[in-house]
């Protein structure tokens, strides 16, 4: 496999937050020495999951160092969950999250499991670097269909965005921008400062600690589901046009940052592959509905419309992609006073809205039907910049929707 380096993943490299969780139920009973046979398949299938983070001093960049050895770890319980809304997975998970880890050093996946009944339920808490929402619930998929009943995954190259021509014709930089972003480069090449990723560590495990994340689980069965879909037919909206709509409605704000999934649009992705291929974009409520149908079509509308243009739809990776990667590095640590650099403070609050936690932000993961994968609950990172985030995924028609919440 060709090496691969850090691009546009390098925003979640020195950024505090950016692990997230896939909880799944296996199906199957808990055994120790099945889960550790079922991880050793899943890792040589993906050279990411044999994989720390190198770095080259002399071009200052990161890469996958892949090895031949895994690098995830798995710890096994004694004591049974009760489901996956149970608060000892998510004490778990934000125990699990509670430092920053040394990547360097530890791979980017961490893997809880515990009895549950006759099944097993498994917490995989994943380093953004490793994969996005789509790409690490596709890996417990292979995980559970091995687990399960056997199946052994495909193996899969690992195969990112390695420049600005890797993204989609026509979603390179507007001229405006990127004569923006060129100013920032040069202001920060003048400042002449740069950010190690022990600093950074440093930095962030005292975040961290001083800024508490909590999270919420809420569970729309089968029946609820398929009323709630039928009439976002009728209405003639998705089921993400409703939750962004529910959003809305009760956090009332009026911008909502949304992740959409970028594969089909990629040459350089290979099918099963970790790593991140989706962009993000804003959604904004230019007006307020009568209701949440009202809002839900308006947002209906707004969302084709970003989804159509293909340079508003990548804009953060085309900015990923100009930006001086060091700059890209001190802006969340600078913007949240954990470095000095007028430069990176500015891109951080201005460009990436670490001013304050006041965003909210949405992932679906979508719907799968799995005969080895019972249902799934999506745990978002908790970006810095957002004060409330929503992962929701449905498995075999149950829908289960975490909200983590920055505490003020």
């Amino acid at each position: 496999m060709k090496k691969q380096y850090i691009f546009t993943e390098r925003a979640h490299l020195m950024c505090p937050g950016m692990c997230f969780g896939i909880a799944g139920v296996l199906n199957a009973p808990c055994d120790k020495s099945r889960l550790a046979h079922t991880l050793n398949a899943v890792t040589y299938a993906h050279p990411f999951l044999r994989a720390v983070i190198g770095y080259e001093q002399e071009s200052d960049r990161y890469f996958y160092a892949v090895g031949d050895e895994g690098r995830t770890q798995l710890k096994v319980f004694d004591h049974e969950l009760s489901g996956l809304d149970d608060k000892v997975l998510r004490d778990c998970f934000e125990q699990a999250v509670s430092t920053e880890p040394d990547l360097y050093a530890q791979g980017l996946l961490r893997i809880f499991a515990w009895k549950m009944n006759d099944k097993t339920c498994a917490l995989f808490v994943f380093h953004h670097l490793l994969a996005d929402g789509r790409g690490a619930l596709g890996l417990v998929k292979e995980f559970a269909d091995m687990y399960a009943s056997g199946k052994k995954p495909d193996t899969a190259e690992e195969s990112l965005i390695q420049s600005a021509d890797d993204l989609p014709r026509g979603a390179q930089i507007s001229g405006l921008s990127r004569t923006l972003v060129n100013m920032y480069n040069k202001k920060w090449i003048k400042e002449g400062k740069h950010l190690s990723y022990e600093s950074y560590r440093e930095f962030a495990n005292k975040y961290v600690q001083t800024h508490k994340v909590t999270h919420n689980v809420a569970i729309t069965d089968e029946s609820r589901l398929a009323e709630l879909l039928e009439r976002c037919k009728q209405q003639g909206v998705t089921l993400n046009d409703y939750l962004l709509a529910d959003m809305f409605e009760k956090q009332r704000v009026y911008k909502i940052i949304i992740a959409s999934d970028l594969r089909n649009k990629l040459e350089c992705y290979r099918g099963g592959a970790l790593g991140n291929y989706s962009s993000a974009f804003t959604v904004k409520l230019k007006r307020r509905g009568r209701g949440i149908w009202q809002t839900a079509r308006t947002v209906h509308n707004e969302v084709r419309d970003r989804i159509a243009d293909i340079s508003a739809l990548c804009l953060v990776l085309s900015f990923y992609s100009v930006i001086e990667p060091a700059l890209l590095d001190a802006a969340a640590p600078a913007a949240l006073g954990g470095f000095d650099s007028k430069a990176a403070a500015s891109v951080g609050k201005t460009i990436l809205g670490y001013s304050g936690a006041n965003g909210c932000c949405i992932t679906n993961l979508g719907r799968l039907e799995s005969t080895a994968l019972n249902e799934a609950m999506f745990i978002p990172p908790a970006s810095p910049a957002m004060k409330l985030t929503q992962g929701v995924v449905t498995v075999n028609g149950r829908m289960y929707t975490c909200t983590a919440e920055r505490k003020q």
